[in-house]
């Protein structure tokens, strides 16, 4: 079942037009691990004015040290320890700003905890990084996430208060990311 995700999720992430790795060892100053997929596309969303990367990392959870919260935890870590290593400018001078993704997978479900762990959203910061974690359990053909972020915005004019709220799916990487794990879920059934 597992290598059936592998290859699902490959195919897939190919047809979204992203660069796929097998097996891609992940190095950094966290620890070292192997993705059993990592993958990467870069763009810009609102035409050229957010350009983005975003680098979605796939482990296979059923492993046993890796298939508990602090384990995650771990994973998200060095996946984004690896990818902040890549650039040379601070995070807080970033203009181009990585969305990392961990993402772990598993045919035996989760764990209240693990399943609290990617609940979150993370706080954001200095700024220069994006970054989220989803789990998949493959039995159920369900994943969990911190969900949809949404931005609020509310003005007071002449007395009027007037207030909306907005989830931009592209233009925010986490909406971008959900909507992409959510559509390979999708495509389980």
């Amino acid at each position: 079942m597992i290598s059936g995700f592998t290859g699902l999720t490959e195919a897939f992430m190919l047809n979204k037009g992203f660069i796929v790795e097998r097996m891609k060892s992940v190095y950094s100053s966290c620890g070292n691990e192997t993705a059993e997929l990592y993958a990467f596309i870069e763009g810009s969303s609102l035409w050229k004015f957010f350009p983005f990367e975003d680098h979605i990392f796939f482990y296979d959870l059923d492993v046993k040290i890796r298939k508990s919260a602090d384990g995650m935890s771990n994973l998200h870590s060095i996946s984004r320890s690896w990818v902040d290593a890549r650039f040379k400018i601070p995070k807080w001078r970033r203009y181009k700003v990585p969305n990392i993704v961990t993402v772990g997978y598993s045919s035996g479900g989760f764990d209240r905890e693990m399943i609290s762990l990617v609940s979150k959203h993370p706080p954001y910061g200095v700024g220069g990084e994006k970054h989220s974690m989803f789990l998949v359990d493959i039995s159920e053909r369900i994943f969990y996430s911190a969900g949809i972020e949404k931005t609020s915005a509310t003005a007071v004019t002449g007395g009027a208060v007037a207030s909306v709220t907005i989830s931009p799916g592209r233009v925010n990487p986490s909406n971008r990311a959900y909507h992409l794990i959510n559509e390979l879920v999708s495509c389980m059934q």
